[in-house]
């Protein structure tokens, strides 16, 4: 899914990029998109971060919670914590976050691949 390898982050870094929770960074994306305030945008560089690259010292982003504002604090405070710039976190957020933008399905796509099965016709589809 991802043509994006590898970020570098300061101390910490060239270091592994992986979608492997797509929820979390569509969690990440859908709050970027929605006109976030300065501040905002800073703690969702660092979210972005936290759910995508292995290796970042960032804690567990909480599905039950999917409150991608106050984990983006948590890497933030962990990040800056481990000597990574602030001007690296944006920069690499804002990265990844254009990058998982163009890469999560388009409705377009999801409509294809709802279609993707055809029944025959009568068949009963109950369980």
């Amino acid at each position: 899914m991802s043509d994006l390898k590898k970020i570098k982050l300061g101390k910490l870094g060239d270091l592994e990029v992986s979608a492997d929770n797509l929820a979390a960074v569509l969690d990440i994306v859908m709050e970027w998109g929605d006109s976030p305030s300065r501040a905002h945008v800073s703690r969702l560089c660092a979210a972005a971060i936290g759910v995508t690259v292995k290796g970042a010292k960032c804690p567990r982003y909480s599905m039950i919670d999917a409150a991608p504002i106050p984990y983006g604090g948590a890497c933030l405070n962990a990040l800056i914590g481990a000597g990574v710039p602030a001007g690296d976190i944006i920069s690499a957020g804002t990265k990844l976050m254009l990058h998982f933008a163009e890469v999560l399905p388009q409705e377009s796509e999801v409509q294809a691949a709802e279609n993707f099965t055809e029944t025959e016709p009568g068949a009963n589809l109950s369980v």
